[in-house]
């Protein structure tokens, strides 16, 4: 992890911990608790008295929560929820939701110590401030007779992937087409009384009407106090969650039930599920589309509501309530769940929403999620769906596109078209006028070109076509400014080259126009008089699988070797449902119950549909396999110009083609247990199981990343038949600038036979060739048998050179080797240097407190909160430190920052690194340090009143690095070394003079050989050499190091300290090897309060008396750093000590 990624790490820990200073005040807030006990969907037996209830373990299909084990192990799961809170110091906290079957905790309302206290508690996992999330929408606001209603491939959706030829035709058609299916929705809510939604065909859609619901479904219609919204056979269950945002602070005319006041979660809802053959008008307009349908038409719906238009706060859906409906739907016994709501790209692996994911799939439910609208950047995919659990959909275009033309006339010229997206209606010729110059008074120019709120002049505006500039507020907004004002039309302009334009239900007729056909527009009004005529929004043909410029890329933050997104599905104008009854605050018009929208939350959808219909076809698939089957027959996306071909990490395995995956013939599969330890590798303390971790790389996905390849890449792939009969296949590699083979395991062999149900592991090698280093390339895996072709993307990025992070070395002499294995990717010559070693600062039996704030401050230290400074001077190799030998019971905390501006205190934005696990033993360690002033803070997070423990810092500050010689010292011997591509380099590590007992820690660095050095390292090791008993140099080690001249032996040794101060004077006996020029600085934190400067001592053992007179105060604690200068040769000594 880079120090970039560190330092946004440890900020995480701080927030998730709630230490950042900033919290400090008492006011409670919702947290999200996690106990250690595993959820019922997760459960598999081990404690007297109670069975498993995961259906991996009982054999049933779901998890199913209405036996007497759940009610059992709810009620054990509710007692470790009162064991927890019983630590949590005065009243009771008010608990919002107890979640036992996807997540096990709670959440609830708590001050920061009270989030401290339960962190502590043996009972607790994890504890997480709530947060919001939001929606994925971009803001706005016969077979043949069936496929020819929908308006054949450039249609409908649903046509458009091909399934009324395709997999509907399977089902008997579209009347039978996720039958049996339940598909969960969380959202903003939907519409009860919406076609898409309805029971009864007549009047409604196409089809006959709904018999009972599914008889595992568990689920209710919870109504809250609306009482006309009512569920029917279609739409079985309806609730609402609203804890976690607050009553109080969802918009005055929004609905306390499941009713959608957005209009989102209707949109999403009818996509995925929505019935066939209704048909849809907007603004009474039918925009030349006949009916449309849902994918998995008769698939039932339950909607979860998480999602709130906020009165004076913002809109979002907040963890806790994600959770609780997590929770609830997979207890109702949903199959399916769409969530197309995400947060911003974040670097951790297991949040609470994507824990409870995991306990979803653990109950055998499959959840597709939005992947992100903060594309075209790399790098934007959003949270939760970096998870490899969850499947991430990206958005891209189908065949069907709305459009409307504008005909301009400017003032004596010839009149000009220009075509763009609409869905509003037509308007005759009508006087344009630019919003820029259409100011009211007392408002800028630019926040008029803007058409915001109350800025455009009526006496300007009033009958006119208004050009608005996209940006700054919503698009919808400015529709209804220019129409507040008086104004008849709108022509909305980009303001960039490759901006997506939108069809927006906007409040006056309206066309969304590139910036270049904008410019055209304002050139005209400014050449005078200039009038627009705009034809009615109508369907179009447009660009199939083009990636949509909005849609999120990867590589993910969090976990670069897993490639993100899975899929992509249209979701660029897609004409679905609406609610007629939207809260004011959304900005959205009232009346309509269809509307036009785009982004990544209308594609996540589609595959949610996707998947109920394999559920449908294959109802003993599991999430993984389902997931498989989608990516490895997707079909490839070209990027927003049309042609370019889009990568895995622009649009996974490319867009999604249901019929397809309906017959895949081979599927992978990833259990849950290895989702655990894939957590395990990245987050060890989320799941305390103790397991061998899983290497992101490793986990048997359907798809292939690594982010550092040096020169050679191997990986294994486990496939199983879901055929009917043996089949033959044949597997290829395929990636530029690598050669590579597919083999099965144990053989040179690229075909393989296999039979139903039965397995082949594949082993996947690649070898650098032509490859630009540092540089992604991208191919597939093929798998080929007959007409089936399936894709495996790979994502392989050549790196120079790869070596450990971390040697350990045990030695019990004085000078030895070891040797350290580096990955090469380059052919040439590589150097290497060891610097250090640095000898451990050992700060014996400190004794601490436990915090009582929840909220410590590094500038306050106190007997819970205990600092320990270092000066990291230019040039530095290596700062350390780290807790261990702590009282048993213990639980200590470290942060580390950095005074960065030099006002001599340390703000959160100067924090480094952290390492805060449930235990004590944690240690942070930085390679290449900034200079500077830097602050180790402990924390006693659950101490032994007091608790006692050791802590240690290492500097390495080697000015003369390959030179072990004069004291502990290490070097990379017997370069340079003449290496090749893909070869794994023994480079040997050699150190000496390391006489004292102890723990040292140097760095190896490795460098082109031309210029070895630090602006030029390739990359680096740290070594860890542990002495287990005191030595010397002349018997100590084989080989041992060649005998050292008087003039490299240890210059300095600081023999003893009286830290007794009499008459104002300490005294310090130092060891001088010659003569030299001693200096001493002692410091209290970032301030120096005593300097003896250059004294010229000869040498032998010698005394100084330091006349410190009143600087230093008794009892507190100082740091003394004595340096020793003589000729080249350097010495430096740090002592920790207290005043007596």
């Amino acid at each position: 992890m880079g120090i970039s990624a560190r330092r946004a790490s440890a900020l995480a820990t701080l927030a998730a911990t709630g230490l950042l200073p900033a919290a400090a005040d008492a006011a409670t807030r919702t947290y999200v608790v996690q106990l250690k006990a595993a959820p019922l969907a997760s459960y598999t037996g081990g404690r007297a008295g109670l069975p498993a209830t995961s259906p991996k373990e009982t054999g049933d299909r779901r998890l199913n929560t209405g036996t007497s084990a759940a009610a059992a192990y709810s009620a054990f799961l509710a007692e470790r929820e009162r064991a927890a809170l019983a630590h949590v110091p005065g009243a009771a906290p008010t608990v919002d939701y107890s979640y036992h079957v996807a997540l096990a905790g709670f959440s609830a309302e708590l001050t920061p110590e009270d989030a401290a206290a339960l962190r502590e508690a043996p009972e607790v996992a994890d504890v997480w401030p709530d947060e919001k999330l939001t929606t994925q929408a971009v803001d706005p606001a016969s077979a043949t007779a069936v496929d020819g209603a929908l308006g054949g491939v450039n249609g409908d959706t649903a046509s458009y992937l091909g399934l009324p030829n395709g997999l509907w035709s399977q089902f008997g058609g579209p009347d039978h087409a996720g039958d049996g299916v339940v598909v969960g929705v969380l959202d903003t809510g939907i519409t009860p009384q919406h076609p898409s939604f309805a029971d009864t065909a007549l009047g409604n859609f196409v089809g006959a009407d709904y018999g009972p619901p599914p008889a595992s479904f568990r689920g209710t219609c919870d109504a809250g106090t609306d009482t006309t919204f009512q569920c029917n056979n279609k739409l079985i269950g309806a609730r609402f969650f609203i804890q976690g945002f607050g009553p109080a602070l969802v918009a005055p005319d929004s609905f306390h039930s499941p009713r959608d006041d957005d209009g989102h979660g209707t949109h999403t809802a009818s996509i995925a599920a929505g019935n066939f053959g209704v048909d849809p008008t907007i603004g009474g307009r039918t925009l030349g589309v006949d009916l449309i349908s849902g994918i998995a038409p008769r698939a039932r719906i339950a909607a979860y509501k998480v999602c709130w238009v906020g009165g004076d706060v913002s809109n979002g859906c907040t963890l806790s309530d994600s959770v609780a409906a997590i929770d609830q739907a997979v207890s109702d016994g949903v199959d399916v769940i769409n969530y197309s709501i995400g947060g911003a790209a974040k670097t951790n692996v297991a949040d609470p929403v994507q824990l409870a994911f995991l306990g979803a799939s653990d109950a055998g439910v499959f959840v597709a999620n939005a992947a992100g609208n903060a594309g075209p950047d790399g790098g934007s995919v959003a949270t939760p769906t970096t998870a490899p659990w969850l499947t991430s959909v990206g958005a891209d275009a189908p065949a069907r596109t709305f459009q409307a033309t504008a005909t301009i006339t400017p003032p004596g010229g010839l009149p000009f078209d220009i075509t763009g997206a609409s869905v509003t209606g037509a308007l005759v010729a009508t006087s344009v006028v630019d919003g820029a110059s259409s100011a009211r008074a007392g408002v800028a120019a630019a926040d008029a070109e803007l058409c915001r709120g109350n800025a455009l002049d009526p006496a300007q505006v009033t009958g006119k076509v208004v050009l608005c500039k996209r940006g700054g507020n919503a698009r919808i907004d400015k529709s209804r400014s220019v129409k507040a004002a008086g104004g008849v039309g709108m022509i909305l302009s980009n303001t960039a080259p490759g901006q997506d334009i939108d069809d927006d239900t906007h409040f006056v007729p309206a066309v969304h126009v590139s910036q270049a056909d904008g410019d055209r527009v304002r050139a005209a009004v400014a050449a005078g008089p200039t009038t627009a005529s705009i034809t009615e929004g109508t369907a179009a043909v447009g660009a199939p699988r083009a990636l949509a410029s909005f849609s999120s890329r990867g590589p993910q933050a969090a976990v670069s070797d897993l490639a993100k997104p899975d899929v992509t599905a249209p979701g660029v104008n897609i004409l679905a449902g609406d609610t007629p009854t939207p809260s004011f605050d959304t900005g959205m018009p009232a009346g309509e119950l269809f509307q036009s929208l785009s982004g990544t939350s209308m594609a996540a959808p589609q595959v949610a549909g996707a998947a109920a219909l394999l559920d449908q076809a294959h109802p003993g698939w599991s999430p993984a396999e389902i997931k498989s089957a989608l990516m490895t027959t997707a079909r490839p996306n070209v990027l927003e110009d049309g042609s370019t071909p889009a990568t895995p990490f622009d649009a996974g395995a490319g867009e999604i083609d249901p019929t397809a995956a309906a017959s895949p013939g081979l599927v992978l599969e990833v259990g849950t247990n290895d989702y655990v330890r894939y957590v395990d590798s990245q987050q060890p303390a989320v799941f305390h199981d103790g397991q061998a971790p899983i290497a992101p790389g490793d986990l048997n996905l359907p798809s292939i990343a690594a982010a550092k390849v040096p020169g050679k890449y191997q990986t294994v792939r486990t496939v199983t038949s879901v055929d009917g009969a043996v089949r033959h296949w044949d597997a290829a590699f395929s990636v530029p600038g690598f050669d590579g083979s597919v083999t099965v395991a144990g053989t040179d062999s690229s075909a393989f036979d296999i039979g139903p149900g039965e397995t082949r592991q594949l082993v996947i090698s690649a070898r650098v060739t032509t490859a630009p280093l540092d540089r992604y390339a991208f191919g597939a895996v093929t798998l080929t048998s007959g007409a089936t072709a399936l894709r495996i993307p790979v994502s392989l990025r050549p790196i120079e050179l790869s070596a450990p992070a971390t040697v350990n070395v045990t030695a019990d002499r004085s000078a030895g080797s070891a040797t350290i294995p580096v990955d090469v990717g380059f052919a040439g010559t590589l150097s290497g240097l060891g610097w250090g070693l640095a000898a451990p600062v050992v700060h014996a039996r400190e004794q601490i407190q436990t915090d009582p704030t929840g909220a410590p401050d590094p500038n306050a230290p106190s007997p819970a909160l205990k600092v320990y400074d270092v000066d990291v001077p230019d040039g530095a190799q290596l700062l350390s430190g780290r807790i261990a030998n702590a009282d048993p019971g213990t639980n200590l905390d470290l942060f580390l920052f950095r005074d960065a501006n030099g006002d001599g205190s340390f703000g959160t934005g100067e924090l480094v690194d952290s390492s805060a696990t449930p235990g004590a033993d944690e240690g942070v360690t930085e390679v290449l340090p900034a200079a500077g002033h830097y602050r180790f803070l402990v924390v006693g997070a659950r101490t032994q009143a007091p608790s006692a423990y050791d802590f240690t810092t290492w500097l390495a500050d080697d000015a003369k690095p390959d030179d072990p010689s004069g004291g502990p010292g290490i070097a990379v011997t017997g370069d340079p070394f003449a290496v090749s591509i893909g070869q794994t380099l023994p480079a040997t590590l050699a150190w000496s003079g390391v006489d004292t007992k102890g723990v040292y820690l140097g760095l190896a660095t490795f460098h082109d050989s031309s210029s070895p050095g630090r602006e030029n390292l390739k990359a680096s090791t740290i070594v860890e050499l542990t002495k287990t008993a005191d030595t010397t140099s002349a018997t100590g080690a084989a080989p041992a190091p060649p005998a050292a001249s008087s003039s490299a032996k240890r210059l300095l040794a600081v023999s003893r300290l009286v830290t007794r101060m009499r008459r104002g004077r300490l005294t310090l006996h130092i060891v001088l090897a010659r003569r030299a020029t001693v200096t001493v600085r002692i410091q209290r934190g970032h301030r120096t309060v005593f300097t003896l400067r250059r004294r010229a001592l000869p040498a032998g053992r010698r005394v100084l008396r330091l006349r410190v007179g009143h600087r230093l105060r008794r009892g507190r604690r100082y740091r003394m750093t004595v340096r020793a200068t003589s000729g080249r040769a350097h010495g430096r000594r740090t002592v920790i000590f207290r005043v007596r």
